[in-house]
């Protein structure tokens, strides 16, 4: 079968692998997980500005199980809107011969007080994080309730971005 990717035998051991603004949309999401089969030394993701479709976490967390030393993760402008299932996904890089997620760039996406409400669990997979970016997104007094249960979780944080979250 076609694909939209580029052939990535040639590029076995490639430790950054950006696909931002690439127009991807749900059908070539799907191929993520065989993208990162094929480079497994992956540690910089960015899928950032393309629209990952409701089911990203699950393709996402197929694509980590066999790229599971992913530190930095940029997910901005991917018209998220849930973040239920993120913390399935993050598991995948929180095991004693990895690294774990250390950057966690979810700005400028659809999320709304709600949404935060699964960021606690998900922080729980991440205990190495130092960076974690939640800018332009709708926090509100919910949402940041949430984001302080979540931050017990985060003690190697060093910057957290909330620019134009609409908190108060």
């Amino acid at each position: 079968q076609q694909t939209p990717w580029p052939d990535l035998t040639q590029m076995k051991n490639m430790s950054t692998l950006s696909i931002k603004r690439a127009g991807f949309g749900l059908r070539e999401v799907q191929y993520l997980p065989a993208v990162l089969e094929l480079t497994p030394n992956i540690r910089n993701l960015d899928l950032s500005v393309n629209n990952l479709g409701s089911d990203w976490c699950s393709v996402l967390k197929a694509g980590l199980v066999h790229c599971s030393d992913v530190t930095t993760l940029e997910l901005c402008s991917c018209n998220i809107q849930d973040l239920q299932g993120l913390s399935c996904a993050l598991e995948e890089t929180n095991t004693a011969t990895t690294q774990g997620v250390r950057r966690l760039n979810l700005s400028s996406n659809s999320l709304m007080p709600q949404s935060f409400k699964a960021l606690p669990p998900a922080l729980k997979e991440t205990p190495k994080l130092i960076s974690l970016d939640l800018s332009r997104n709708v926090l509100g007094e919910m949402g940041a309730h949430f984001l302080g249960r979540a931050l017990r979780h985060t003690h190697a944080l060093q910057s957290l971005f909330l620019g134009e979250c609409k908190i108060g």
